[in-house]
């Protein structure tokens, strides 16, 4: 990935980690060149490629860092107790809310429209809802409001809230 200095010459990017599970450990590294004349590193073809010219000074890199990320998945579950009548699971929604305001509601799972997933009752009557969320749903660190409603079949509204650890 090639990225330019921002206004305030940062060097900010985005990456989506794509083939990874939790628990992996990724090392990411970034080096910084100096260029002079033409870029000697393009990236062509999903390859990095070195040109090099007798009339061009060589770029030289000048610093360099590294970093390993321990991958990590968080997950919404919770526990709700079993209502008088059944659920009328059409009516859930789980809103995941961020620490900004930004609020992602979330429904029952259906095919093509990935969502929330109810199971139970247990031995004790008891439901839960499990969901897996979106990074970018979640606060970066410290915890995650999440508030689950739902109506069982007589039309009684029942609420659950929680927070979740975002390490």
């Amino acid at each position: 990935m090639e990225v330019e200095p921002d206004r305030a010459g940062h060097f900010r990017f985005a990456h989506r980690l794509n083939r990874v599970k939790p628990g992996d450990r990724v090392t990411v590294r970034t080096e910084a060149f100096k260029q002079h004349g033409h870029r000697d590193f393009v990236f062509v073809a999903g390859e990095w490629l070195r040109g090099t010219s007798a009339a061009d000074q060589t770029d030289m890199a000048v610093a360099a860092a590294e970093i390993d990320l321990v991958l990590y998945e968080a997950l919404i579950d919770l526990t709700v107790p079993r209502p008088l009548r059944e659920w009328d699971v059409e009516t859930g929604v789980l809103r995941v809310i961020r620490g900004d305001g930004a609020t992602t509601p979330v429904y029952v799972d259906r095919p093509g429209r990935p969502g929330f997933k109810l199971t139970g009752p247990d031995g004790q009557g008891n439901y839960r809802v499990t969901y897996v969320p979106d990074g970018l749903q979640l606060n970066p660190v410290g915890s995650t409001r999440v508030e689950f409603t739902m109506s069982d079949l007589s039309g009684q509204r029942h609420q659950q809230v929680s927070e979740i650890m975002t390490p």
